[in-house]
């Protein structure tokens, strides 16, 4: 299934060494298919999986990336992934900055664990504006985010994930500046009407040609079935 989002974005053949990858959810629709094929991407290329999760438990990785083949007890045990999964709730009196600290300081230990043990890994965030929803401040999110991108270097790609309504201004602002910052942004659309198809997927990327940033566009529907997505151009009936 990972093949059926991969291949037609041309990810199988992107150089994602030191990129900054930026997976938005439009309000109403689910990017969770998104974040999982990039999993088995980066599974695929022999890259190791840092996953911190501040929108899902660990059972919840386990079912969607079991639809794809992937066995994330046994990649585990193989030293191939590592997933974090603090709960913001419960921070026992402590400040929101105290639990972001603690928090950057866990996965920045964990990937120089991991950069030992494999040549490349794949970071993901998921999903980043959750932490406006327990109470931090955005200047702490953007703070920590920039954190986060601060550990993209020779080797990592960095996957962030976040959600955005066009009511809520804090995650519009956040938006903005990871579409701004990303090498590439993936941004997931919902559609009223689900008879044909459930969604629309935007991927941009930007590439330096003679010294100036150049930005691309690629438009694709999609549609989710039971066992399967399959990605198709507008205009296409599925």
């Amino acid at each position: 299934m990972a093949s059926n989002v991969i291949i037609p974005l041309g990810l199988d053949k992107e150089n994602l060494d030191q990129k900054l990858v930026f997976v938005i959810e439009r309000h109403g629709s689910h990017a969770c298919f998104m974040l999982s094929s990039l999993i088995s991407l980066g599974l695929q290329s022999e890259a190791a999986i840092l996953l911190l999760s501040l929108h899902h438990r660990e059972k919840h990785y386990e079912k969607i990336c079991s639809r794809l083949g992937i066995n994330l007890t046994l990649e585990k045990q193989r030293g191939r992934f590592v997933g974090c999964y603090p709960d913001m709730h419960n921070a026992a009196g402590e400040t929101m900055k105290t639990v972001l600290k603690r928090t950057f300081l866990k996965l920045k230990n964990d990937l120089e664990t991991l950069k030992k043990l494999k040549n490349r890994v794949f970071l993901i965030v998921d999903d980043i504006s959750d932490l406006l929803l327990v109470g931090c401040e955005l200047r702490d999110v953007t703070i920590f985010a920039q954190s986060c991108r601060s550990l993209m270097g020779e080797g990592v790609t960095l996957v962030l994930g976040s959600h955005m309504s066009k009511e809520d201004k804090q995650q519009h602002i956040l938006f903005e500046m990871f579409r701004r910052l990303s090498d590439i942004a993936l941004e997931i659309h919902a559609f009223e009407s689900m008879r044909t198809f459930n969604g629309a997927l935007r991927i941009m990327r930007k590439k330096m040609q003679a010294g100036v940033v150049k930005i691309s566009s690629d438009f694709h529907h999609f549609k989710i079935t039971d066992n399967r997505i399959v990605l198709f151009s507008p205009g296409f009936t599925f």
